[in-house]
């Protein structure tokens, strides 16, 4: 399968720099992996259609005549190269088109009213608890439907509801909810859903398939939970069969954070612990034919048990591949037979191809199979005492990260010294929970239940070790790399540099090493001629509270931090930021949903500076001290007329109060920000009579305004929005029982043409200023 044509094992006579080389060399790439190329093909069509709907057809259509020209211009033209050419093209183009149409159609999805059937085609492991449900309506597009009821895959739903689109709402470092669905091709969900009859769905092989699945699921959990704890079964269910429903938040967040969530999930290291040890069954109680029939069907049989989750199917359908092969006797090419798994999964469903899992766990296997061989050879000579299984692992690992490293970018994934040593080291549990965990299983099935604990207490310590290697793979002693913060021309030189390490000396690999100086040159002319001045305002999601986080060149400002409990929403936007504390927090008022969060900031000694406009004893203050808060014992008042200069670029002036009294909403200390000649004026929870103390030392012209109080109807009046020109508005508000922000408010807001964001629509509002613009827009 390696080589497709006898005449490709022709050695090419030309030699030296020439165009026709080049073309050379690239096509008789091509026709030794056809399926390679036009994966690669469909692959370019889909992206440039699904994310550049834009981009001229007359570009492609050029570039594709070329490859066409060339192919027919060669010495010896045949029928099967130009094939393969066409296929590119073919695959090319509809995929392109398919994705166009797609993006035209749901661009702007709008929410509107759906009376009509519906079929469910995709459902929760769990039937414990709210489900997300995947359905697929008359009109061919599918939605999400939350419900606390249990489906089977298949059933047939007619449904009243209103399909509005999926938004995505929270801070920095929050999922995405939004954009993981689009990228499924999802842009709405069923709202206020009423289900008016349910058809049980026909008995397809597809369908028994997945109820099948869903019910090997559950009956493997209730054996785990009996033979284990309620944590360890939890872990074993989310390993070995990939349902993590039964996972706390705070374990799937300790796997995040030590990037180990793949062993979390069902992926082709996994589905090989599964077929090496059905294999060894197999090959002790059925001879070579019969054994890879089983070997086939019981890897179908398992991929319904996981829900045919990206990386498994791909995975499941390369085995099934290969092992086909070597039934007929035939040469086998594992690159080959992965692109032809991923042309199969393609086809069921385009959109895979977009799944950041898809991509990790090709970019990983592509990158094995190229490089493994090469790399565990210069590690066994390097390190020659090292056991064959940890360069193995070492190797592998490397691979791996070259593969992925492109998609962790852009997923803006953290590497530490602590996760690299844990994720080589992992692997040897993980296998042995797998391979253990379900020979053990298949045991408890015909032995007394009396003896299922003890039978499980090596997979139970495995489990146990498994556990502590991610919460050491979780600290941050030796520092952590966010590579979103990572230039990508310097990724690009480094994983180049990798590469060149891995090739043999030839054309291949002084390309790579030319690669490698060309970024880093390129980085280095960037940072010396092209260094754009840029800050960020981030207006954080706090719930009925207000929190704006300011982020300028090495300082990080605060102005004031929500209410109790949003301390560690902040500190979780700070390391997502990659911010290490704040340096100056700025304090409006004593109110706690101003106060609340700063004060935990403090207390964790992730603040250098801070400033109030009053602190003293007052009714506000005996408040505060009720709360339960930890104070400073000191803090630096600031009145009308201070100013707190960060650096040339961004200052302070506080325009109120004259005199604080008591902490209160009118002595809520107003900010004045200057930052590149953008200005933005934080007013706190003042009321209107503050507002026309105000007019005479407000600017005529203000670019953001923070809404004072939440947008009560007794601030942001008229007088004040004719006194002063604003272009946007920003309301910090969440669920609350004040009515606010009040009608009142908007409508002035409409009236006077000033666009306004809320936090409690759409999360975090990112502000973010040049020095001649800014942009103002929701974070996700």
């Amino acid at each position: 399968m390696d080589v497709y044509l006898p005449h490709m094992l022709k050695k090419r006579s030309n030699t030296g720099f020439s165009i026709s080389k080049w073309l050379d060399l690239s096509y008789s790439t091509a026709l030794k992996r056809p399926l390679v190329c036009i994966l690669v093909s469909c692959t370019i069509g889909a992206y440039l259609g699904f994310f550049c709907p834009a981009v001229p057809r007359t570009l492609s259509i050029m570039f594709y005549s070329f490859t066409v020209l060339a192919a027919l211009t060669r010495r010896n033209p045949c029928f099967q190269e130009i094939f393969v050419i066409l296929m590119c093209v073919i695959g090319f183009a509809v995929f392109l088109s398919a994705f166009i149409l797609w993006g035209k159609i749901l661009s702007d999805p709008k929410s509107c009213g759906y009376e009509g059937s519906a079929r469910v085609v995709s459902v929760n492991a769990s039937d414990e608890g709210s489900k997300n449900i995947l359905l697929k309506l008359d009109t061919g597009e599918k939605v999400i439907f939350y419900t606390d009821a249990v489906y089977d895959y298949g059933d047939a739903l007619t449904l009243r509801c209103t399909l509005r689109p999926i938004i995505s709402h929270g801070n920095p470092g929050d999922f995405d909810v939004r954009s993981y669905y689009y990228r499924k091709g999802i842009v709405r969900q069923a709202a206020d859903p009423e289900v008016l009859s349910i058809e049980k769905g026909k008995l397809s092989m597809t369908n028994l398939g997945f109820r099948f699945g869903a019910k090997v699921r559950r009956y493997c959990y209730r054996i785990w939970l009996a033979a284990t704890d309620e944590d360890t079964a939890a872990l074993l269910s989310a390993i070995i069969v990939g349902d993590d429903s039964h996972l706390t938040s705070d374990v799937k967040e300790t796997f995040k954070r030590s990037n180990l969530s793949h062993i979390l999930v069902v992926s082709g290291a996994h589905v090989g612990y599964f077929s090496a040890t059905v294999g060894m069954l197999c090959s002790i109680l059925f001879k070579n034919r019969k054994k890879m029939l089983i070997l086939s069907v019981s890897l179908a049989l398992f991929g319904f048990v996981t829900g045919w989750g990206g990386s498994a199917a791909r995975s499941i359908l390369s085995y099934i591949i290969v092992g086909f092969l070597s039934f007929e006797e035939r040469a086998i090419d594992r690159l080959s037979a992965c692109a032809l798994s991923a042309l199969i999964i393609m086809i069921f469903d385009p959109f895979a191809v977009f799944s950041w899992a898809i991509l990790l766990s090709f970019g990983a296997t592509f990158s094995i199979m190229l490089f493994h061989q090469r790399t565990f050879k210069k590690i066994r000579k390097r390190f020659p005492v090292l056991p064959e299984e940890l360069c193995t692992a070492v190797s592998c690992f490397i691979c791996a990260q070259i593969g992925m490293l492109p998609v962790l970018f852009c997923l803006s994934g953290t590497i530490s010294l602590n996760s690299v040593i844990v994720v080589i080291f992992a692997g040897f549990p993980s296998e042995i929970i797998c391979s253990l965990g379900f020979l053990l299983t298949l045991l408890c099935m015909i032995v007394p239940q009396g003896v299922h604990k003890l039978l499980f207490l090596p997979v139970r310590g495995q489990v146990k070790l498994l556990k502590n290697l991610a919460e050491i793979g979780e600290m941050d002693a030796f520092g952590r790399l966010y590579l979103r913060h990572i230039p990508i021309v310097l990724l690009i030189a480094v994983v180049c540099f990798l590469l060149s390490r891995v090739m043999n000396s030839g054309f291949k690999r002084r390309i790579a090493l030319f690669s490698s100086a060309l970024s880093i040159c390129v980085l280095v002319t960037g940072a010396i001629f092209f260094h754009p001045k840029r800050s960020y305002i981030y207006f954080l999601d706090v719930g009925q509270g207000d929190c704006a986080l300011i982020v300028h060149n090495d300082y990080s400002v605060l102005i004031d931090g929500g209410n109790m409990g949003n301390g560690e929403t902040i500190q979780n936007t700070l390391d997502h930021l990659n911010i290490s504390g704040i340096d100056v927090a700025f304090i409006s008022h004593l109110d706690t949903d101003h106060i609340s969060g700063i004060l935990e900031l403090w207390k964790n000694g992730r603040v250098k500076m801070l400033y109030s406009p009053f602190w003293d004893e007052s009714s506000e203050m005996d408040q505060l001290k009720m709360s339960g808060l930890d104070l400073p014992g000191k803090v630096e008042t600031l009145g009308k007329g201070k100013t707190v200069r960060i650096d040339d670029d961004l200052c302070f002036e506080v325009l109120w109060p004259d005199k604080a009294t008591d902490g209160g909403n009118d002595d809520s200390m107003v900010l004045l920000c200057d930052l590149y000649d953008t200005r933005i004026l934080f007013t706190g929870d003042i009321t209107e009579n503050v507002e026309k103390k105000l007019d005479s030392a407000i600017p005529d012209h203000i670019d953001v305004l923070k809404v004072a109080h939440h947008g009560s109807k007794f601030s942001t009046s008229d007088i004040f929005l004719n006194e002063v020109k604003i272009d946007a508005a920003l309301i910090s508000v969440g669920y609350n029982h004040y009515g606010h922000p009040s009608k009142e408010v908007l409508q002035r807001l409409r009236t006077h043409k000033i666009r306004y964001f809320r936090t409690d629509e759409r999360g975090c509002v990112l502000l973010k200023v040049f020095e001649e613009k800014w942009q103002m827009d929701y974070y996700f």
